[in-house]
């Protein structure tokens, strides 16, 4: 991608009420249309609440799904969720408990 059209927005993890580390989360944008992937970053502290906010700028405005997982207590949990990210948009994972070999199946499923 040559200059692409970089985004500025928010994503958050829905756990349901779960308290989880925020190390225990990872967050991508997986491209559509592309090979690829960019890490979405953790935008604010707060260790121990069950809705953080995660932020990025180097996305561009293309199909993406954001893909995320976590194990949190000992369980494995994923949400994935597709969108042409836009500035300013709030988008919200709701993490779901899954297993390994199924969200890898989900992603898998997203060429």
């Amino acid at each position: 991608m040559t200059n692409p059209h970089y985004q500025n927005f928010t994503v958050r993890i829905n756990t349901g009420g779960l308290n989880y580390s925020e190390d225990s989360i990872l967050i991508h944008a997986v491209y559509d249309q592309y090979v690829g992937a960019w890490p979405i970053g953790l935008g604010a502290h707060g260790y121990g609440r069950s809705e953080h906010p995660y932020w990025e700028h180097h996305v561009p405005n293309i199909p993406v799904h954001f893909v995320a997982s976590a194990v949190i207590r000992g369980n494995f949990y994923s949400a994935i969720l597709g969108a042409t990210p836009q500035s300013g948009k709030n988008y919200t994972l709701d993490l779901k408990p899954t297993t390994p070999a199924a969200f890898k199946a989900q992603v898998k499923a997203l060429k």
